[in-house]
């Protein structure tokens, strides 16, 4: 249980960091962070297995190198907070329907605008799960960094309860698992795609290319993983069953 505790956490982890980096622009201590992401990040390599995803593990490795030439990271940031507004916020000369503005609605919805049918469905969801995302601004809800934020937070909760009630927490676990699964599938997934590929047309900048090579594996991969979690906790809770017999 204690390894299943520990994966959990360090999905929340690498969730975390690349929701919060399409929700604002990087701060001192998402660049802290960014190595233990990066070596979290190279681990899962092997597993999978893209040379897109190794592309961008190497993008973020010239951004850290980057960091480390210099004492103040202050202009590096703050390069990285104009390409941020360029890319998220206000892309110039570019249509909302061709820019990488990080929202579902514009890439699912029925009409492609803001606070569209997908930010309805992302805010049931997060009601359903009973979580509530703490907003530094007041972002629709399928904001994309927030999706991912939400994951992390599901994340997070599932290696709490499998901590603090082992076997009992079974079946509060696997209920967040398929929250996880079912939201994973028809929200990131539905539109990552086609927003990473907007962000590698419109910026050179490593760290955010980084981003759009890197996430699109990693959330596949990660819905592999949850997949394999449910598997998991159905046969323990089946186990359960059947000793109490």
């Amino acid at each position: 249980m204690e390894d299943i505790v520990q994966a959990f956490r360090a999905r929340r982890d690498l969730l975390a960091f690349l929701g919060l980096s399409f929700y604002k622009d990087p701060s001192e201590e998402l660049l802290g962070s960014l190595e233990g992401v990066v070596q979290g990040l190279g681990a899962l390599d092997r597993l999978i297995q893209s040379e897109r995803y190794q592309e961008g593990l190497a993008l973020f490795g010239d951004f850290l190198q980057m960091a480390a030439k210099e004492k103040d990271n202050k202009e590096l940031l703050k390069e990285a907070a104009t390409e941020y507004a360029k890319l998220f916020i206000v892309p110039p000369g570019v249509s909302a329907k061709e820019s990488p503005y990080p929202y579902e609605s514009l890439f699912t919805g029925k009409h492609r605008m803001l606070m569209g049918e997908p930010r309805d469905e992302v805010y049931k969801a997060y009601w359903m799960a009973k979580l509530e995302l703490k907003q530094e601004s007041n972002e629709p809800e399928d904001h994309l960094g927030l999706e991912l934020l939400f994951l992390a937070r599901l994340s997070e909760r599932i290696a709490d309860t499998l901590e603090e009630k082992g076997q009992d927490g079974i079946e509060e676990a696997l209920k967040d698992v398929s929250t996880s699964i079912e939201f994973l599938k028809a929200h990131p997934l539905s539109f990552v795609d086609k927003l990473s590929e907007l962000v590698l047309e419109q910026t050179g900048h490593s760290f955010y290319r980084g981003l759009a090579l890197t996430l699109p594996s990693y959330l596949r991969f990660d819905l592999a993983y949850l997949e394999e979690a449910k598997e998991h906790f159905l046969e323990s809770r089946q186990e359960g069953e059947q000793q109490e017999q």
